[in-house]
């Protein structure tokens, strides 16, 4: 009875196998030819001058806080002042000194933060694009009775691609890459 279920199961395998079209997409190619990527990079450069232009004003008040604190220095140091007076300037160096180091923690956590957000704004972007190219090649395999699209493009973790083998005649990112920038590839 096992037997006659195992050859039942192969029959039907075979059978659903014969009714299924396969072909297949370069979608690396693809997202790096869309159109909205220069969109992207673009977004991406104007936020990092943003970003950039943010740290030099901190770096420059850096600056402002580290000489404060070396003129309190030297006029704690000062072996003209009493006592009294050269604790007084003492604790001024100290408040400078710490608030330098604040200005520090703040120009690290601000750097990392924006880093999140760059890396972040640059990963919707790309999830948006990605979402374009997934739909029209889902429209496209409905049209032309595609039962699964494969992507050629990738490298797993054994190093080997997904898609071992496939005839060119089951590529069909020419005809993708079309749609997605409305005209024919290459114009």
């Amino acid at each position: 009875a096992g037997i006659w279920l195992l050859a039942g199961m192969s029959l039907i395998t075979l059978v659903v196998a014969a009714d299924m079209s396969i072909a297949t997409v370069d979608a690396r190619r693809l997202l790096m030819r869309h159109p909205d990527v220069s969109q992207i990079d673009r977004r991406m450069e104007s936020m990092a001058e943003e970003f950039n232009a943010e740290g030099q004003r901190m770096i420059g008040e850096h600056k402002r806080l580290k000489q404060e604190f070396e003129r309190a220095r030297a006029n704690a140091l000062s072996g003209a002042l009493s006592d009294a007076g050269r604790d007084k300037r003492l604790r001024v160096a100290e408040d400078a000194v710490l608030e330098l180091m604040e200005c520090e923690g703040d120009i690290r956590d601000k750097a990392s933060s924006r880093r999140r957000q760059l890396d972040e704004e640059r990963r919707r972007m790309r999830e948006r694009i990605v979402d374009k190219i997934k739909t029209i090649i889902r429209e496209y395999a409905r049209e032309h009775k595609y039962t699964i699209v494969l992507d050629s493009s990738g490298v797993t973790t054994s190093e080997f691609e997904p898609l071992l083998y496939s005839p060119e005649t089951m590529d069909i990112t020419a005809a993708i890459e079309e749609r997605m920038l409305g005209s024919k590839p290459g114009k």
